[in-house]
């Protein structure tokens, strides 16, 4: 690796630790390209990463798991992106991929060309969460058969069975009730806060019910006229998965979202447990006869056909369509770049997000 100067990047130096540091601009290899980041969204696994050293390998550490910004140089054999583009970008997993630093490189394939028309603050809302959602609806996950084109030319045979989504406001459910309408489902059953039932409708929720309810559970199972056989658990604590317990019909397919987290929320004190790499046994002795499947968002790239079409055709298609709304975001801008960063990840590891996604301006 070539590198061009220098660059400032907020990192993880160690764990509890963040800092602003001086890392090398390297150029990008084969297959890659070098974004000049504009702006960097932020999510709950910033907070694991550096409270508690979840998954770091080695130190310093980048932070941000997504962003967007305008291609700065292409490496050998990129064809699909030039000089200019304005891209959004999935930013993992070392640290010169991450995306809170002033210049990120990244596969070709993990970046996807946007609209002229799309600000760039709403453009880093996308790629993660939206990854995530296509990953385990249409991936090796749900295994949901795949529309040959979005919107589908004809529903799915089983287009009016519900479909759950527990934590439906949070950003990679928003692109789940996206990508299932855009799929042909008609009851697409969302579990959030109030404030975002709306919202949430308008992106193609048939139902919306609130958790914090006594009686969300029976209103659930009053609408779809008994269990449901297929649900997606985007928050995977102790609180879903009682209600999902209580929800899933014998048989059922649910995909959680990992890691599974010991505690009430997505973020909990740093001495609570995170099963990281799979499902707890604990977990699945209570769902007998129901098929708990585990997503893991970084091995999409494993998989030969989204890794290949994904980012690259099917998302810059579905924007140019103005068939996906990114997320509503909370643009952070004030004070230094490391302040916006503390802020942003005070938001998220006290839960204060809801509905929004967390994004910083890099160049302000």
């Amino acid at each position: 690796m070539t590198s061009s100067g220098e660059h400032r990047a907020i990192a993880t130096t160690a764990k509890g630790v963040l800092e602003e540091i001086d890392v090398a601009t390297a150029e990008p290899g084969q297959g890659e390209v070098r974004i000049k980041m504009h702006y960097a969204a932020l999510i709950p696994f910033d907070t694991y990463q550096l409270d508690r050293g979840y998954m770091v390998l080695s130190y310093p550490l980048a932070v941000g798991f997504s962003g967007s910004g305008v291609v700065n140089a292409i490496g050998t054999g990129v064809t699909s992106l030039n000089v200019g583009d304005k891209v959004t970008a999935m930013t993992f997993p070392s640290s010169n991929n991450k995306s809170v630093q002033e210049y990120a490189i990244v596969n070709y394939n993990a970046a996807a060309k946007i609209p002229d028309d799309l600000p760039l603050d709403e453009a880093a809302s996308l790629s993660d969460n939206f990854v995530t959602a296509f990953w385990t609806l249409f991936g090796p996950n749900l295994k949901l058969p795949h529309p040959s084109t979005f919107p589908a030319s004809a529903p799915p045979a089983d287009a009016d069975a519900p479909i759950l989504i527990y934590g439906a406001g949070a950003s990679a459910g928003q692109y789940t009730v996206q990508l299932l309408k855009l799929a042909g489902y008609k009851n697409i059953f969302a579990v959030a806060s109030a404030h975002n039932h709306a919202h949430l409708k308008s992106l193609g929720a048939s139902h919306a019910f609130d958790y914090r309810s006594a009686s969300f559970v029976d209103d659930i199972l009053a609408a779809a006229g008994g269990k449901i056989k297929t649900v997606v658990d985007i928050i995977a604590a102790r609180p879903s998965l009682d209600a999902i317990h209580k929800i899933a019909a014998p048989g059922a397919k649910v995909a959680i979202l990992l890691p599974v987290k010991e505690g009430e929320t997505v973020t909990n004190a740093v001495e609570s447990e995170m099963f990281g790499g799979d499902i707890p046994e604990a977990v699945r002795a209570r769902f007998e006869g129901v098929e708990l499947i585990p997503v893991a968002t970084f091995k999409y790239q494993a998989d030969e056909y989204v890794r290949e079409n994904l980012m690259p055709k099917i998302l810059p298609e579905l924007l140019a369509k103005g068939l996906v709304k990114p997320n509503r975001i909370r643009l952070l801008k004030e004070g230094t770049l490391k302040e916006r960063v503390e802020v942003g990840l005070d938001l998220l590891r006290n839960n204060k997000i809801s509905g929004e996604k967390v994004v910083v301006d890099i160049l302000a």
